[in-house]
Order: structure tokens, then C-alpha cells, then sequence
């Protein structure tokens, strides 16, 4: 697809020089690019209203935007001033070199490189194209390049378009062809006018004639259609594979000189040595776009360009832009089937898009999208017999050890995996992956001494996680270079991929990417609330291991930052405080250090949130669970009542915090046989879970586990 939009690219670009060349040579280049941007920023504008796309996307990233738009207007007077002036086939093979030029940027921008086979692709081009400068004595002519000025407008707009073309692939995946093109155009066109004006104030008036309008309007079709096709193909592709199929406009812009202008043909306007004939004539540059489209593929394991239309498909759905999420879940699913048809993200993006049709009362529509990502689901997640064996052991031992309730859970994973191979592929794919157990199971054997069988059950952890695993490497590859070019950006991608490892409880690979983007938040100012919350994820993963120490280590980094920002009303303050108050209660719960925890963070979020917000009633549940623990049952009646009350009004998936916080209270009163206490706490966090999360969520499953082994102990 990418290939077949950069070639109608190439032709609608040599559309552009031979229409500035037949009926504008006497334009000044200005005037063609006002001609072209205000009836451009026309037509975008319609485009980007009828298709529901976010006029207000691009001005998010409002630095990018106006880079492009400087460097945009360079690069359009250099091609206007050398295509009226010059050789067609002069100065269209030197825009070859673009493809070169766009690495470095494309890499910095978007972490995309040529793959494999592709950087010979890529090399052949320029190398082919560079041969135009060789003179009669085989050596590069450079003086005769550097003489010309048509020559020097080609050379200095491909550079201007290689990095140009790096930040149109970043900013376009992100918020859309139309609402980029329409942000373009409204900042070029002041600009130019104003340039016009100031340095040639009489052309304009003076080519207010019927025959430029009609010239104009040729250039402005030729020039909407070269950049919606280079930029949707820019989000499909690495920029350099993109700009080297471009370059067909070399063959397209000197035929079309030979037949209309009467100017050399190929093999003259092409190559000056026959020695040379396969790198310097077109059946070379063919063969070089061959070897492109080869080595595409290789560029499949990438899966940045999915991440990113996710979220701005998320973000267009938060905002009630319906169409935009729509266009940008096509365009996820597009690059998914790309990357891999029988993925979990394509399983994923399917369903998000069913999901946008259901919000417009397209039913019919979303149905046949449901029943592929099921069918997706099913076969991911079909887990072979050994695996279910695996986990009823576990089971087994946890009950030896007298875990009931763990092995309950881990006995619901059995039944749910069971489920799934059977057909039913309800729920989300993460909640069914049995690889946290299988962890655990080894960590378990190990404890008990029974190494041959723990790394028996690790390398099967390893094989049900390979295809989960491998995402999160090859994210913290592409996203964790050193030193990070756009710090934000990077850490944002970081905490993204580590939330939704974490989600799955793979908590190594989130542990990884949290550990990179702690790394990354060093670049922010010392009171930049991110930089806290993202060692409280850390610390999260840490405990959750059992790497007690480092997260220690972690949380004593963690809580002098968090402290000058109360007060301030920052949104990262009670989420930073909620993972770590998960953190104590979930993993080892120790009365002692949760105590003091507790009573260190409950204060600092009583200065900015009201008495019934939930990370306060976490915080409450924490207090109580600790000091019931402790012995202190009157001190922890006041904060219990409290905690139950900001429970019960929860509705929201994300507010259930304080429920499962109860959890552990529950834990604390069966330890000290106060069962009674325990059911109805367990009842009322209970309700609150099932009514807020799916019934296969891993908080309902242990919820249900741990309220029904209260009741087989209180006889119920």
C-alpha cells in the first residue's frame, strides 16, 4: 500500500514541475506557493470538517508544526525558484539524495530505521542518482555541481525535504493527514503573503490574470494530491523506503522534459558514463526501489506506529470525536495486520473500533469486528495441557501450604484458561495469560528446594510469555535509545508500555520499561511531578517480585519528592500514592512499614482532595488493615467505617482502589480469626468489584476466592 501511494507521490510531484515549468516560468515562486497554499488550506479544511478530524490535534504539538511550516517554506521556494529556471533532468535526480538525509531524523523523531536489506536499497538510489555529476573523465564534477543554480535550489531542497519529511511522519501519526496538511497551510500562507508583500509588492496585482488562476489551480491539484499520498504512505513506511520509491520522479520528470520541453532524454539527462549504465539510468533506480520493497518487511517487528494511533484514537474517543477515533483505529488496524495478523494489538484495536461503532448505533457493523478478535483471542491464548497441569499443581501445593485462597484464584485460572480454549473468548486477553502463575509457581519450588522443577516450570513460563514478552523488548529498544530525543514523548511511550505489562503482570518487563523511564524523567526539572510517579510504578513492580531492598530503595527516592507537591492540586500526587499504597497492601503486607507509610501519605492528600476521594479511602483501608494487624481494633474502627463509605459510592473501574485495599483488611481479620468481621467487609468490597470490573478481572477473581474461603471458615 505504502509502495503504491509514494509512486502516485512521484508522479503528482513531476505533475508540479512540469506545470511550473510549461505555464509559470515567469511567477515568481512566491506567488505559486500562496497560489498553492491558500487554495490548499480550502480544500483541507473542508476535508478535515467532513472527516471529523480534531482541528485543534496539531497545535498540541504546536513546535513540531512550526519547524515543519520553516522548513516547508524553504524547501517550496528552492523547488519553485530551480524548477523555473533549470533542467527537469538536472535537478530531479538530485532530490535523490533525500532518502539519505532522512535517516538520522527519521531515527531521532520516530525510532524507525531501514532494515536489513533496505539500507542497500536506500544506498543504491542515491549512489545511482549521485552519477549525474560524474563528467567525461569518470570523476565527480563537482565544480559543474556547485556552479549551477538550479543544481544548488535541487540539492538544498532535498535536504530541506529529508528532515522535513522525518517531522510530517512523526506529527501525522499522531493527529492525521488532513488536520496536519490544514495546520500547515493556515501558518504558511500568512507567511508568504507577508514576504511577498514586503519584498515584491506589485507582483501580486500583477499576476491577478485568468491564465495564473488557472495555472495555480493546476499546481494546487498536483500539490494536495502529492502530499495527502507522501504522508499517508509516510505512516505506513520508514521515511527513507518512502523517499526512495519517490524518486521515481526522476524517471517520471524526464521523460515528461524529453516529450514536452524537448530536453535531454534518459540517458543523457540521467548519466554522463556509459561505464555506469545499470547505477545511473532508470532500470537502476528500478532495480534500487525493488531492493526497497524487498526489505520492507523487515521492518515489521515495529510496533511504535500501532502505540501511537491507539492513543490518539483514545484521545479522539475521551473527547466524543467518534469519527476521529474511528479513522485512527482503521489506521491501527492497518498497521497491525502489517506487523502481525494474528497479534494480540490487532485483536485489541478490532475490538476498540467495534466499540466506536457501537457508540454511533452501528451494531451490525461491529458485530463481524467482535467475532474476528474472538477468534483472534482464542487462538492467541489457547494454551497447550501442560500449561493447565502446570497450574492445578500450583494449586495443589498452594492448598498444601495452607494458601486457600491463592489456590482458589489459581484454580479460576485454570477453569477460565479451559474456557477459552473451548470457544468462550469473553474478556480481556491479558486477564488469561498464565504466566504470572507459572512465575510464581517457580519461585515457590525454589523456596522448597526443588531447583530441577522450578526451571522445568520457568521455561514454560518463558514459552507462554514469548509472544507477549518480545512486544516489551522490542519497545524499550525502540524507545529507550540514550540519550532520548524528545524526552516527553519517549517517556510518555515508556510509561504506556509498562502500564499495560504491568496489566498483564508481567512485572520484569514492566520493571524494565519503568526502569527506563525513571531514566528518562531525569531529563525533567527536579519539581516535575512525573518524575516521582514514575518510581512509584517502579517500586509497584519491584515489590511485586519480591525485591524488597530495591524497592525500598526506590519509595526512600520516591517520597521527598512527593511531599512539595501537596498542596498543589497535581493529579500525580494521589496516583503516585495509590501504587505505592497497592504496593504494601497487595505484596507482603507488613503492619510495621505500612503503618508508617500510611500515616505519612494520608495527610499530604488531605491537603488537596475532598474526605470521600477514593485515594483518601485507600489510604484509610491501609491505616485500618495495619492497625488491626498491629492488635489496635479501636483505633481502626474510625478509618474502616470511612474506607467502606468512599467504597460503596465507587462506580468507575478506576475508583475500585479503595475496595481492593479492603481486601487486605479481610486478610488481617481472617488471621485473627475475627471471620465475622471479614465477610462483611469481603461483602461489601465484593460488590463493589463485580459491579465495576468484568467478572474474569483478576481483583474480582481474588475477591470472590478470598470471600468464599472466609465463608467455608465462618460456616457459612
Amino acid at each position: 500500500m505504502w509502495f503504491a501511494l509514494a509512486l502516485a507521490a512521484a508522479l503528482a510531484q513531476a505533475g508540479q514541475f512540469t506545470v511550473v515549468k510549461a505555464r509559470a516560468r515567469h511567477l515568481h515562486p512566491f506567488v505559486i506557493m500562496l497560489g498553492t497554499q491558500v487554495l490548499g488550506l480550502a480544500v483541507w479544511t473542508v476535508i478535515t470538517w467532513v472527516s471529523g478530524a480534531s482541528f485543534a490535534a496539531p497545535w498540541r504539538m504546536a513546535g513540531w508544526v512550526i519547524a515543519a511550516v520553516l522548513l516547508a517554506t524553504v524547501m517550496n521556494y528552492l523547488l519553485a525558484r530551480a524548477s523555473a529556471g533549470g533542467d527537469l533532468s538536472i535537478l530531479a535526480p538530485l532530490l535523490a539524495i533525500a532518502p539519505l538525509v532522512s535517516i538520522l531524523p527519521d531515527w531521532l523523531f520516530t525510532g524507525t530505521l531501514p532494515r536489513g536489506i533496505g539500507w542497500l536499497g536506500v544506498g543504491i538510489t542515491v549512489l545511482g542518482t549521485m552519477t549525474l555529476s560524474r563528467g567525461e573523465a569518470r570523476g565527480f564534477d563537482l565544480r559543474r555541481l556547485f556552479t549551477r543554480e538550479d543544481a544548488l535550489c535541487a540539492l538544498g531542497a532535498a535536504v530541506t525535504f529529508g528532515f522535513l519529511a522525518a517531522i510530517d511522519r512523526r506529527v501525522t501519526m499522531e493527529v492525521g493527514v488532513s488536520a496536519y496538511i490544514t495546520a500547515i497551510y493556515l501558518c504558511q500562507a500568512p507567511l508568504t503573503l507577508l514576504l511577498l508583500r514586503a519584498r515584491h509588492p506589485g507582483v501580486l496585482a500583477a499576476s491577478a490574470t485568468p491564465r495564473v488562476a488557472v495555472t495555480l489551480a493546476l499546481h494546487a491539484a498536483f500539490a494536495a494530491a502529492h502530499i495527502a499520498m507522501q504522508l499517508t504512505a509516510l505512516t505506513l513506511a520508514p521515511v527513507a523506503y518512502v523517499n526512495s520509491v519517490r524518486q521515481l520522479s526522476t524517471v517520471f520528470t524526464v521523460l515528461i522534459g524529453r516529450v514536452v520541453f524537448g530536453e535531454p532524454g534518459l540517458r543523457h539527462g540521467l548519466t554522463h558514463v556509459a561505464r555506469w549504465p545499470v547505477m545511473g539510468s532508470p532500470m537502476g533506480l528500478l532495480v534500487a526501489l525493488l531492493v526497497v520493497i524487498a526489505a520492507a518487511p523487515a521492518a515489521a517487528a515495529d510496533w511504535s506506529a500501532w502505540q501511537r494511533y491507539m492513543e490518539a484514537a483514545q484521545g479522539a474517543f475521551e473527547q466524543g470525536r467518534l469519527s476521529g477515533a474511528e479513522q485512527r483505529l482503521e489506521d491501527a488496524i492497518r498497521e497491525a495486520e502489517q506487523q502481525d495478523p494474528k497479534s494480540a494489538q490487532l485483536a485489541r484495536s478490532l475490538r476498540a473500533l467495534a466499540e466506536v461503532y457501537r457508540k454511533q448505533g452501528r451494531d451490525r457493523d461491529a458485530a463481524p469486528l467482535t467475532a474476528r478478535a474472538d477468534s483472534l483471542d482464542r487462538a492467541i491464548t489457547a494454551s497447550g495441557p501442560d500449561v493447565t497441569e502446570h497450574l492445578q499443581a500450583y494449586a495443589v501445593l498452594l492448598r498444601g501450604l495452607g494458601r486457600d485462597v491463592d489456590a482458589r484464584a489459581a484454580e479460576a485460572r485454570v477453569q477460565r484458561l479451559k474456557e477459552v480454549r473451548a470457544g468462550d473468548g469473553r474478556g480481556n486477553l491479558l486477564f488469561f495469560n498464565p504466566v504470572a502463575e507459572l512465575r510464581d509457581y517457580a519461585a515457590l519450588l525454589r523456596r522448597q528446594g526443588r531447583e530441577a522443577d522450578a526451571r522445568a516450570i520457568d521455561a514454560q513460563a518463558r514459552a507462554e510469555a514469548a509472544r507477549l514478552v518480545e512486544r516489551y523488548e522490542t519497545l524499550r529498544k525502540g524507545y529507550s535509545r540514550e540519550p532520548a530525543a524528545l524526552p516527553t514523548i519517549t517517556w510518555s511511550q515508556q510509561m504506556s508500555a509498562g502500564h499495560e505489562a504491568g496489566a498483564g503482570r508481567l512485572y520484569p518487563e514492566a520493571e524494565g520499561l519503568f526502569l527506563d523511564a525513571a531514566k528518562t524523567a531525569e531529563s525533567f526539572t527536579p519539581q516535575d511531578a512525573r518524575r516521582p510517579y514514575t518510581l512509584s510504578m517502579l517500586a509497584y513492580t519491584q515489590r511485586a517480585q519480591g525485591k524488597r531492598e530495591e524497592f525500598e530503595r526506590t519509595v526512600q527516592r520516591a517520597l521527598p519528592m512527593l511531599e512539595p507537591i501537596a498542596g498543589s492540586g497535581h493529579s500525580y500526587l494521589p496516583r503516585s500514592f495509590n501504587i505505592l499504597a497497592q504496593a504494601y497492601l497487595r505484596f507482603g503486607f507488613e503492619p510495621a512499614e505500612s503503618l508508617a507509610f500510611f500515616q505519612r501519605a494520608l495527610p499530604l492528600l488531605e491537603k488537596d482532595l475532598p474526605a470521600d476521594h477514593p485515594a483518601v479511602g485507600l489510604q484509610l483501608a491501609g491505616l485500618a488493615a495495619a492497625r488491626l494487624a498491629l492488635g489496635q481494633p479501636e483505633a481502626a474502627e474510625v478509618p474502616l467505617q470511612r474506607a467502606l463509605a468512599i467504597a460503596g459510592a465507587q462506580l468507575r473501574p478506576e475508583d475500585v482502589v479503595v475496595a481492593s485495599g479492603l481486601m487486605t483488611v479481610v486478610r488481617v481479620c481472617m488471621d485473627r480469626g475475627d471471620y465475622v468481621r471479614a465477610d462483611a467487609v469481603a461483602d461489601r468490597a465484593v460488590s463493589v468489584l463485580r459491579r465495576a470490573l468484568d467478572p474474569d478481572h483478576p481483583e474480582v477473581v481474588l475477591a470472590v476466592a478470598l470471600q468464599r474461603s472466609v465463608q467455608a471458615k465462618r460456616g457459612r
